[in-house]
C-alpha cells in the first residue's frame, strides 16, 4: 500500500495541480535518507527547471525535469500535499520541493519505507527491466503472459503479486480480482485454463479503473494529494472482509496467509 490505484490518483492530481510547469526554485531536505539515501545533490541540480510531465510506471510515480527522471515510490505510508499558507510542517515532512509560483509539495512518510532516485531519462528503460507489462494487457501480453504463468507452480495470487509477471497489483486488488474472477487465489498457475486466466485479466483492468475513478482504497493512512481518503474500500467484496458475509452467496468470507500476506476469499463462490 500505495497499490497502483492510488499512485495513479497522486499522479493525476500532481499533473493537474503543475500543469502550468512552474520552475523548482528550492528543496528542503529534513532528514538524509528514507529507505535509502535522498539523493540531495542530484535534486539540488534540477533547481530553476520546470517539471515537464509527471507519469506513472507500475507503483512508481516518475517526475521528468530537464534530462532527469526523478523515480519516487512511497512505500506503505508515503504520500503528497500541497502546503497551505501558515500551516505548520508536520513530523513526518522529510521532503519539500519549492516552486516559483510560491507553491510548497511536501513529502510525508512515517514510516519512511519510500525512497527517491534520480537517473538520467536515458536509463528508464534499464531501471525498470524486471518489470512486467501494466495491467492494462492488449493481445500480445496476454497470450505472453497466459504462456507464462501456465509453466509455474505457484498460487495464482501470489503471480498476481510478483511485480516481475504483471505490475501495481498489491494485496487488496489481488484478492477483488480473483474474487469477481470467481478464481481461488491458492490454484496454481499451471492449472488454470485460457478462460480462467483471461477472466482474471478483464476483471483487473475492470477493477483497476473503478479503484482509480474512485481515488483508490484507504486502508489505514492513504491520503491523496488532495488531503481525501479513498473511496473503493466501500466496495471491497472479500478484502478485509473475514467471517462477514459474501454479498453475492451470502457464505462467510474467509482469511488465510500466503507468503506471508493475507488472503480473502469466498469458499463458495471460488472453490
Amino acid at each position: 500500500m500505495p497499490e497502483l490505484p492510488e499512485v495513479e490518483t497522486v499522479c493525476l492530481q500532481l499533473r493537474q495541480k503543475l500543469k502550468d510547469q512552474p520552475r523548482i526554485t528550492g528543496w528542503i531536505f529534513r532528514r538524509p535518507d528514507l529507505r535509502f539515501p535522498i539523493p540531495q545533490e542530484p535534486m539540488k541540480k534540477l533547481m530553476d527547471s520546470p517539471i515537464d510531465r509527471i507519469d506513472r510506471r507500475a507503483k512508481y510515480l516518475l517526475i521528468y525535469v530537464k534530462d532527469q527522471l526523478i523515480i519516487w515510490h512511497l512505500g506503505m505510508t508515503g504520500s503528497f500535499r500541497f502546503k497551505v499558507e501558515n500551516e505548520a510542517l508536520k513530523t513526518h515532512d522529510h521532503i519539500g520541493v519549492l516552486f516559483e509560483n510560491g507553491l510548497q509539495l511536501w513529502y510525508e512518510d512515517p514510516r519512511r519505507f519510500g525512497f527517491v532516485h534520480v537517473i538520467q531519462q536515458a536509463d528508464k528503460l534499464s531501471y525498470f527491466k524486471s518489470l512486467g507489462p501494466e495491467p492494462f494487457l492488449n493481445t500480445a501480453d496476454k497470450k505472453s503472459i497466459n504462456i507464462k504463468l501456465k509453466k509455474i507452480n505457484t498460487p495464482i495470487k501470489s503471480a498476481l503479486l510478483n511485480q516481475k509477471n504483471i505490475v501495481g497489483i498489491g494485496n487488496i486488488y489481488a484478492s477483488e480480482i480473483l474474487f469477481k474472477a470467481r478464481v481461488n487465489p491458492f490454484k496454481l498457475c499451471s492449472k488454470l485454463s485460457e478462460k480462467e486466466l483471461n477472466k482474471i485479466w478483464a476483471y483487473t483492468a475492470k477493477i483497476l479503473k473503478q479503484a482509480i475513478a474512485k481515488g483508490g482504497s484507504t486502508i489505514q493512512s492513504y491520503k491523496s494529494v488532495n488531503g481525501q481518503s479513498g473511496r473503493f474500500q466501500n466496495s471491497h467484496q472479500v478484502y478485509g472482509r473475514e467471517n462477514s458475509e459474501c454479498r453475492d452467496c451470502s457464505k462467510k468470507i474467509r482469511q488465510k496467509f500466503l507468503s506471508g500476506r493475507s488472503t480473502f476469499w469466498c469458499p463458495s463462490c471460488q472453490k
